[in-house]
C-alpha cells in the first residue's frame, strides 16, 4: 500500500504529464489570428495552473516534442530505440 506522500507524488507526476496534452489541444484550438508568443505563453501558464495547481518547475514550453532530437537521444541512451 502506498503512503499518502507517495500517492500524492504519483498524482502530481501524472498531472504534469497530462498537462502537455491539454496544452497541445488548447494550442491547436487557438484561432490562427491569436497565435502570438504572448498568447501561447499565457495559454501554457493557464493550463499549468488548471491541471497542476500552479506553475511547474519545468514549464510546458520546455518539454521536448516526441520527435525532437533531445527525446531521440534520451531514448538511445536508455536503450529504447
Amino acid at each position: 500500500m502506498c503512503s499518502p506522500a507517495t500517492t500524492l507524488c504519483k498524482v502530481l507526476g501524472l498531472r504534469n504529464m497530462i498537462s502537455v496534452s491539454y496544452f497541445e489541444k488548447a494550442l491547436y484550438e487557438l484561432p490562427e489570428d491569436q497565435l502570438t508568443s504572448e498568447a501561447v505563453t499565457s495559454l501554457a501558464d493557464k493550463v499549468e495552473r488548471e491541471i497542476q495547481g500552479g506553475l511547474s518547475g519545468r514549464p510546458l514550453l520546455t518539454v521536448p516534442h516526441l520527435i525532437s532530437d533531445e527525446v531521440r537521444e534520451m531514448s538511445y541512451c536508455s536503450g529504447f530505440a
